[in-house]
């Protein structure tokens, strides 16, 4: 599989943009793609003139400008994602990128010939946008976004998304403010402990159906997360095809009184237990995951316990319900949160060292994928009192759960801490 990206930033390797578009590439490498990458401000790219000479060939992009676009239509046409990186200038990319825009959608399509409309020859390839912009992205980087899917439609391409991130620097220059009005972006400034900020890298990727050997080549296959960036601190949710309803999981409601319910403390033993086992099962800079992470309780706890022992932990929850997020954002805003299926994780094959699945659904093949060789997942069931009390009210006949071990294939058992009738869960 091959990804290329056309780069447009002048600020080159100093680039917020850079900043943004690295994480996506180095999880596509990590899956086994092959990323080229073009830096459109290094390069000879001139403007289409219209003269229409491509337009006689139907088989090759045949442009009759000569500069450095001939070897990126050789590279787009032999590639199965191109990935658009520039920050945006004036609502929309810069303008090297919209040359190469402009030469391509005419080499590439040969519509408006004499001899009638010919075929489109990069027909079914995936486009995905990553942008960097001063205003919130909703209003900065819509533009932009409109006109890609546009862009695509015309071509035939498949529109997988944008990810779109708002630098905290940017912030301060148009609204005069500091980076608390920015949502979490795939590359986000966290503090560090002698005052200045490190860069830290999304557990999140473009598209993680990268199952091996199949990523973005089947034509109905459809990107893992929506990539547009939301405020408050949450990812968007998934696409509507893999909603079984209009707001999944708790509502604001129910999010409430389950932040509520854990602030007292009633399942903090549960939570510290979490933590040590944590602490014990990883390395100094583990990327940890944690699959149903609701409001965030256990997914803050372990990660300040990471800190505590001396690790530098990147970390990311996932849930279904967007309301429950937001509460988690608002918790622990130095771990990034995404609305995503524990059976569709918007991860990278092979990425996670440890991943926590707390009272959350089981999804196993998907657990086995992202998991790293030689990670940990930390699975927490409910024993046999769990949620005694509220049975005797509800039931006329209450029963214990059923407690077992239960072998899992490629997931060997390292440890079964005791469970005890009086524990929380």
């Amino acid at each position: 599989m091959k990804c290329t990206v056309l780069f447009a930033s002048p600020r080159g390797e100093a680039s917020n943009t850079l900043a943004v578009t690295r994480p996506v590439t180095d999880a596509l490498t990590q899956a086994g793609w092959e990323v080229e990458r073009f830096s459109l401000y290094d390069m000879d790219i001139q403007p289409c003139r219209a003269c229409r000479g491509c337009q006689s060939d139907w088989e090759h992009p045949a442009c009759v400008l000569r500069d450095d676009m001939q070897p990126i239509f050789e590279s787009v046409l032999s590639a199965d994602l191109l990935l658009l990186a520039s920050p945006i200038y004036s609502w929309y990319c810069t303008a090297p990128l919209k040359a190469a825009l402009d030469r391509m959608v005419y080499a590439m399509n040969k519509y408006y010939g004499d001899q009638g409309r010919g075929p489109s020859l990069w027909r079914g390839r995936a486009v995905a946008a990553v942008t960097t912009c001063g205003y919130r992205p909703e209003r900065g980087a819509d533009l932009w976004e409109e006109g890609l899917q546009r862009y695509c439609k015309h071509s035939q391409l498949r529109w997988l998304g944008m990810l779109s991130a708002r630098p905290p620097r940017l912030q301060r220059a148009v609204h005069g403010r500091g980076e608390g009005r920015a949502g979490p972006c795939v590359c986000r400034r966290t503090p560090r402990g002698d005052g200045g900020e490190s860069c830290m890298t999304s557990l999140f990727v473009v598209r993680s159906a990268a199952r091996r050997s199949r990523a973005m080549s089947a034509p109905t296959a459809a990107p893992r997360a929506q990539l547009r960036h939301r405020p408050r601190g949450v990812h968007p949710p998934p696409p509507a095809n893999r909603k079984h309803s209009k707001a999944p999981g708790d509502d604001k409601a129910m999010a409430a009184a389950r932040s509520a319910f854990l602030g007292k403390g009633y399942y903090a033993p549960l939570r510290d237990a979490i933590c040590e086992l944590g602490v014990s099962l990883t390395g100094d800079r583990p990327a940890v995951l944690d699959s149903g992470c609701g409001e965030g309780y256990y997914t803050a706890g372990l990660y300040q316990a990471l800190l505590d022992a001396g690790k530098s932990p990147v970390m990311a929850g996932i849930d279904i319900s967007k309301f429950i997020l937001r509460l988690a954002a608002k918790r622990e805003k130095r771990v990034e949160f995404a609305v995503a299926s524990s059976y569709h994780l918007p991860v990278a094959d092979a990425s996670i060292d440890l991943l926590l699945n707390c009272f959350s659904p089981l999804a196993l093949d998907e657990f086995r994928r992202v998991l790293r060789p030689g990670g940990a997942f930390l699975y927490v069931v409910p024993s046999a009192m769990h949620l005694w009390e509220m049975k005797q009210v509800l039931y006329e006949k209450p029963y214990p759960n059923e407690v077992k071990q239960t072998p899992y294939e490629g997931l060997p058992l390292r440890h079964d801490p005791p469970c005890r009738a009086d524990d929380p869960p």
